[in-house]
């Protein structure tokens, strides 16, 4: 009987919703063995009952090799088939937290006379963000290519097939999924992943530099999209 195919996975510094914020930075590879390289704990347990890594997903379509990842979730009162539409739409307007980090992202935008950054998944396309894959009601999957840590991002405008083979140094990949169970009691788990791979060592090393400073803010970004999708289907 044949095996399936191993993924080698990279997992460094990866949060929850509701943690103190911090990361384990472990580096995982072949989905089994774990060497940690420092740094602060966190309770890893709670993403094993998350999502064991067997457990198949887009989102490993796509990124299955990264350099870091962050994890963030919520509980919503209402079923997947009501939640599924309203993240497909992603309009984070109501994401006030998002809504001031894409405002500092558009000053340079507006500076030069270009159109600001929106608030909408129509928007964010318009920017470069590809919708990769979906599995509905269960899973949706976006991403994009750029320069996270310049002032314009220099977001990639390509396909979801460019962006499997996208492999320029200089850049980075970046997927963000969501995902969407439901509990016991009836609410949906949503929870959303991002990941990170750099291309070559030195975008490696700048987004570090990057990520040390805004790090906790993209935490706080993703937290702030949750509460504002939970708002919306629960409306």
């Amino acid at each position: 009987m044949n095996q399936p195919p191993r993924r080698s996975i990279v997992r460094e510094g990866e949060f929850h919703e509701g943690d103190a914020g911090g990361s384990n930075n472990e580096r995982m590879t072949s989905s089994d063995s774990i060497s940690p390289i420092g740094a602060r704990e966190f309770n890893s347990a709670s993403i094993a009952e998350e999502r064991s890594p067997m457990t198949p997903m887009l989102i490993d379509e796509f990124l299955p090799v990264y350099d870091r990842s962050m994890h963030h979730h919520i509980e919503i009162d209402a079923p997947p088939e009501k939640v599924y539409p309203v993240v497909r739409q992603l309009d984070l307007t109501g994401a006030y937290v998002f809504r001031v980090l894409v405002w500092l992202r558009s000053v340079p935008a507006l500076l030069q006379g270009r159109q600001p950054l929106g608030f909408t998944l129509e928007d964010l396309e318009r920017l470069g963000l590809i919708r990769l894959g979906e599995a509905s009601p269960h899973e949706l999957v976006l991403g994009f290519v750029g320069k996270l840590w310049t002032t314009t991002g220099d977001f990639q405008k390509l396909e979801p097939s460019q962006f499997r083979e996208f492999a320029t140094p200089g850049y980075a990949k970046v997927v963000w999924n969501f995902t969407l169970r439901q509990s016991v009691d009836g609410r949906t788990h949503l929870a959303t992943e991002s990941r990170v791979q750099c291309l070559d060592e030195a975008s490696r090393r700048k987004f570090q530099r990057y990520f040390f400073f805004m790090g906790p803010v993209s935490s706080q970004t993703r937290r702030s999209a949750l509460r504002a999708l939970k708002r919306q289907a629960e409306g």
